[in-house]
């Protein structure tokens, strides 16, 4: 499984080598206008960025209290999501499926949240606003975690689990544009590299908690309410290092 995972990423990577350019100016798949369009646009972002907030060098942003409390949603994000990964099969497993119909059914949450997630970027760009959506979709994520949890039927414990996976994944959209509202040149390589290390950390913390309350307890629910705990930890960090990132609106000229 693990190698048939990897192959699509191993064939493709020569490709995004070749395809995939630094800057819009060398995307030759480009024609002249639309490489001068994005460059001006990533110009006049740059200058946006610089003008509303105060230029930080890497080690500032590193240090930066915005840094550190996106570090922590992701943390806590992450954290649910590989939970739910690693034991969402062994809780369907439980309700006495077999080995096949796991695996069909373990796929409905994932389908579901992955189409959520398209549908939670778009409104977030068509409004141009991450904070609420975040939040929204971190609480989303929280109630379907403590549904899964108080959940004895296989239908209502995959119906949870498919609200979960709508707010987990559509958090995600709403997410990753704030680092770059505050962030630029230097400090954003190193600013987004630090959130998004820090973040991954969930990934071993989340299975590890949960395969330790489930041992401690014998039973899935109270590692789900964990998980559940996350994702709402996120939306209140949210509420308040979301509004200290984002930049103050542009006054227009009279």
């Amino acid at each position: 499984m693990f190698l048939l995972e990897s192959l699509p990423a191993i064939l493709l990577a020569p490709v995004v080598l070749a395809v995939l350019t630094d800057r819009p100016s060398a995307a030759t798949w480009l024609s002249a206008d639309e490489r001068a369009w994005l460059e001006g646009q990533l110009a006049s972002e740059q200058r946006t960025i610089e003008g509303a907030q105060k230029h930080l060098t890497l080690l500032q942003a590193l240090t930066d209290r915005r840094v550190v409390g996106l570090s922590m949603i992701y943390l806590t994000i992450v954290t649910a999501t590989y939970g739910i990964t690693f034991f969402l099969p062994l809780i369907v497993k439980a309700h006495g499926l077999s080995d096949v119909s796991t695996g069909l059914a373990t796929a409905i949450p994932y389908t579901i949240g992955t189409i959520g997630m398209v549908l939670w970027a778009y409104s977030s760009d068509r409004r141009h606003e991450r904070r609420w959506h975040f939040f929204v979709a971190a609480l989303v994520a929280g109630i379907g975690l403590v549904a899964a949890g108080l959940s004895t039927g296989i239908a209502a414990s995959l119906a949870a689990m498919s609200v979960a996976a709508i707010g987990l994944y559509g958090s995600k959209p709403a997410f990753w544009p704030l680092p770059s509202t505050f962030l630029s040149g230097t400090a954003a390589a190193g600013g987004i590299a630090m959130v998004n290390s820090i973040g991954n950390l969930g990934g071993f913390v989340g299975p590890y908690i949960v395969g330790w309350i489930k041992d401690s307890t014998q039973s899935y629910a109270s590692g789900l309410y964990f998980l559940a705990a996350c994702p709402f930890t996120s939306g209140v960090i949210a509420l308040v290092v979301v509004k200290a990132a984002e930049p103050a609106p542009q006054r227009q000229a009279a």
